[in-house]
């Protein structure tokens, strides 16, 4: 049986000296998040280079490759960032059918801190395109901010994302669907659409309504931190795990070798309205 947690009314006369004690091991750990931040920095700008050899590879076209396989993001390897994503089972979920022709456009992805001196306060993705038929964006930034709500917690919280909004050319937006119109026979209507360039390119901030609700049936403040939660979790995935070991999740051999425990059971198409919009399983 769980205990019910109790609090001291009345401080013994020690309280302020162990309080002194505390504070003094805080300023400690201060000092570690710095020069922990500085060490994280320091190992991000050492394996920037390395991941330019990476996208160049990806950037040459075999000699046999046709005029369309060179125009697509990764002509070196067709569709390299999106198998390595469908291959993840935290990404492959926010992923459907007509995204993937968009994503086949994609050539790189980057991550960098929102503050260089102090990383704890947030990261940024950077997703790179070539030149495409959907939108005239040449990336899409998505940036998560980070706070450290209580000092003496090693502990910190998602409170807000902020996205790119994305320029689309007329009749190429994959977050709407055109359908035919019940009410004018022989017309079609754009409706929207589930999407990975909906769901991840959103901006979404702790207890605030949640976008995108036409189509989803998250509006109260628990939703919206449930998504908030979701959404910084499929972030972190992409700079800790896809970004460093691509070629890994490309092959299949990151997902052979997953731990089950690490992915949530969250299902992104839960949200959907309808039915035929929800992701066809592979």
């Amino acid at each position: 049986m769980r205990r019910t947690q109790k609090k001291v009314k009345e401080l013994p006369e020690v309280i302020p000296e162990l309080q002194a004690i505390d504070d003094e091991a805080l300023v400690l750990d201060k000092k570690y998040e710095v020069e922990y931040s500085a060490l994280l920095a320091k190992y991000h700008s050492l394996r920037k280079p390395i991941l330019k050899e990476r996208a160049a590879l990806l950037a040459e076209a075999p000699a046999n490759a046709t005029n369309a396989e060179k125009n697509l993001g990764t002509p070196g390897l067709k569709g390299f960032w999106l198998q390595a994503l469908i291959n993840n089972p935290h990404t492959d979920m926010t992923i459907y059918e007509h995204d993937e022709e968009v994503l086949d456009y994609l050539r790189d992805i980057n991550v960098d801190f929102l503050d260089k001196k102090e990383s704890h306060k947030g990261f940024k993705l950077t997703f790179k395109f070539k030149q495409n038929p959907y939108f005239t964006n040449k990336e899409l930034v998505k940036e998560y901010w980070l706070n450290q709500p209580v000092a003496w917690r090693n502990h910190l919280e998602i409170q807000e994302t902020k996205s790119t909004e994305i320029d689309w050319k007329d009749g190429k937006n994959v977050t709407m669907n055109k359908r035919k119109s019940k009410s004018k026979p022989g017309t079609t209507k754009e409706e929207p659409q589930e999407s990975f360039f909906r769901l991840f390119f959103s901006n979404l901030k702790k207890g605030a309504p949640m976008p995108n609700s036409e189509v989803d049936d998250y509006n109260d403040e628990a939703d919206s931190e449930y998504i908030l939660d979701h959404d910084y979790t499929l972030g972190v995935t992409i700079k800790d795990k896809i970004i460093p070991r691509a070629i890994h999740w490309f092959t299949g051999a990151a997902s052979s070798y997953r731990d089950d425990s690490e992915y949530s059971d969250f299902d992104y198409s839960d949200y959907s309205d309808n039915e035929e919009d929800k992701k066809v399983e592979q």
